[in-house]
């Protein structure tokens, strides 16, 4: 999310973030912070999304186009594949929320946040990072219909922008995303069917000094996404998800589209009344349209990218007895992206995180961290080493109730990348204080 260093003696003052706890790390990674991904535990509860770094590292000298290293990663990461939960997981919670005598044919949510805040680096930059202050503006909304308990749709929005104060041309960020979800769930049929169809525009300057790129440039994508699905109870207690997805992407000034097709088995359970636990396993086909292979030295080959991704997770969240912390959850993930010519492109990945929440009277606390290891089995730098990169994450939230439907927040995110390729090292700190209204 956002945050806001030079206010933070105000900390006493302030609460929880409007979209919920910090509380899933994940892979996105932007100067807008946290995604909204619904889910439900306790009705509204909500999914961050956050990404580490992924900076080009091999670019043409001189060159003003970006067309290399995982641009899809660099901005959204693993937005929409990792831990984007099935919007139908919504049906159990508001069906044991709301009596059946009293269940409304729509359910509708409204949030709006705005605060003002200090990053010292949120140009992302590796070399001579400038700090700016800046405003924000969120607004998250979503109406859920349930009138026929074999059907549920869901419309979402969610938009967050930043106003800097001294980034020149890259002084606005932005990012929208829209979606649609159904579910048909038939009578005395474990089966049930789902599509959600998604839409991302986002917006954000970027530094890409020292990698013959102009110093600073905006990049700005659009991404549309259909996920048909099908869901079954396999035993009391395991749900199985198999969703299928085809998404495309295109940039408007940077000569890089591709299209995805992926396939993912999801599986969810408890271990016990305080344990659960879920996994997935993902492939995923990338055809880049614009994108030429390279050679394990970066040298361009003929033809188009291809590239196989392969992911698996495997996620705990554990209930305390103790009412006072909220669920605490752990998560592992490995990733493999395979290149199909060159293997310049090839690389594995592995991360692992883990988020807390604890409240008290009306003040909450969140905490979130994690850790992801990247090392790429043929990519060569120029002093003939593979390249290497570790990068760490760190948020915190506090938030206080202030009012009926009013609180406050102050809100710290850390990100900090090394690698044995300059190109990639940074570190970020971003401080946020304001207050949301929700309806």
């Amino acid at each position: 999310m956002t945050r806001c260093a030079f206010l933070s003696f105000l900390a006493t003052l302030f609460a929880l973030p409007l979209w919920g706890s910090l509380r899933s790390f994940n892979d996105f990674h932007s100067n807008l912070g946290e995604i909204v991904i619904i889910r439900t535990e306790r009705m509204l509860d909500t999914l961050s999304s956050k990404s580490e770094r992924d900076l080009p590292t091999s670019l043409n000298k001189g060159s003003s186009v970006l067309t290399d290293e995982e641009i899809d990663t660099l901005l959204f990461g693993d937005l929409f594949s990792e831990d984007s939960e099935d919007i139908e997981d919504l049906q159990a919670p508001m069906e044991a929320t709301l009596p059946l005598d009293m269940e409304p044919k729509w359910f509708h949510s409204f949030s709006i946040e705005t605060g003002a805040g200090y990053a010292d680096n949120p140009l992302y930059g590796n070399h001579a990072p400038q700090g700016s202050g800046y405003g924000l503006l969120g607004v998250e909304t979503f109406s859920l219909s349930q009138a026929n308990p074999q059907h549920e749709l869901l419309l979402y929005l969610y938009g967050e922008g930043k106003k800097f104060t001294d980034l020149g041309d890259e002084d606005v960020s932005g990012l929208i995303l829209g979606q649609m979800d159904y579910s048909f769930s038939p009578s005395n049929s474990s089966i049930g069917y789902g599509l959600r169809l998604q839409h991302t525009y986002f917006d954000q300057g970027m530094d890409f000094s020292e990698i013959g790129l102009p110093y600073r440039m905006k990049v700005t994508s659009n991404r549309s996404a259909v996920h048909p699905r099908l869901k079954w109870q396999v035993f009391e207690n395991l749900l199985g998800v198999l969703e299928l997805g085809m998404e495309k992407e295109s940039y408007l000034n940077i000569d890089d589209a591709s299209e995805d097709l992926q396939a993912a088995l999801k599986l969810s359970g408890e271990i016990s009344q305080r344990w659960g636990w879920a996994t997935t396993l993902e492939g995923k086909k990338t055809n880049f349209q614009d994108r030429v292979p390279k050679e394990t030295d970066g040298s361009p080959l003929t033809g188009k990218l291809d590239t196989m991704t392969l992911e698996s997770t495997f996620s705990l969240d554990y209930a305390h007895k103790d009412e006072r912390l909220e669920e605490t959850g752990m998560k592992f993930a490995y990733k493999k992206n395979s290149d199909e010519k060159g293997g310049y492109y090839e690389y594995d990945r592995w991360r692992i995180s883990a988020t807390q929440g604890l409240s008290w009277n009306a003040w909450q606390l969140d905490l979130a961290g994690g850790y992801t290891g990247t090392s790429y089995p043929k990519r060569l730098l120029t002093s003939g080493e593979l390249l290497d990169r570790n990068g760490w994450a760190f948020d915190a939230g506090i938030t206080r109730e202030i009012g009926e439907n009013w609180k406050s927040f102050l809100r710290w995110n850390h990100e900090r990348e090394s690698s044995n390729d300059t190109s990639f090292a940074f570190e970020s700190n971003f401080w946020t204080i304001g207050v949301n209204w929700e309806k």
